[in-house]
């Protein structure tokens, strides 16, 4: 018996679906990742914990691209450094869960922007120096009693959400000259 993420049974053929979808993205995983190293981060619906930071996807649900070094299952943010750019992201249930709770403030974003709610959502993170906003009043997460792993410690160069309903870009500029795409 299999059991998708709600908890809920899969039917047989749901079962045989998913099992070729997984060897599927396997291969493609393990093809793709002899040309181009990848980091793999996972998301709401993907076999991880719920609660953030989520771990890893387990290596186990990807046998063949296990074996290919320049793959990375990399936890959920996510911070790289690829060359001299810094990279900060998540899969975007903070950004779904912060929209889900600021509804109300979407009339005050101007009605002459062309930038999203949800890209000024990632935006006043960026000035909040924080990743999680709602953790853990309304999105799920490990308790820290010391340090917050959601602080921006370091400024980013890209900061990028995961999983929205449509590709936006905007640069943002800080105090202190820097710019963040």
């Amino acid at each position: 018996i299999a059991y998708n993420i709600s908890g809920k049974i899969f039917s047989d053929a749901q079962q045989a679906n998913l099992s070729i979808s997984m060897h599927e993205t396997d291969s493609f995983l393990a093809q793709l990742a002899l040309t181009v190293p990848i980091d793999l981060m996972p998301g709401d619906s993907d076999p991880s914990n719920h609660m953030i930071p989520q771990q890893p996807i387990k290596s186990v649900f990807f046998p063949k691209a296990t074996f290919v070094d320049s793959i990375h299952f990399c936890s959920n943010p996510h911070e790289a450094l690829v060359g001299e750019c810094l990279l900060l992201g998540t899969s975007g249930q903070n950004i779904d869960n912060l929209d889900q709770y600021t509804n109300q403030f979407k009339a005050t974003n101007g009605s002459e922007s062309t930038k999203s709610w949800r890209l000024c959502l990632m935006e006043k993170m960026l000035g909040w120096r924080h990743l999680a906003p709602t953790a853990p009043d309304s999105l799920s997460c490990y308790p820290f009693m010391e340090d917050d792993p959601f602080v921006i410690e370091n400024c980013p160069n890209v900061f990028f959400a995961g999983n929205q309903p449509k590709f936006e870009t905007s640069v943002v500029c800080g105090a202190n000259e820097q710019k963040v795409r």
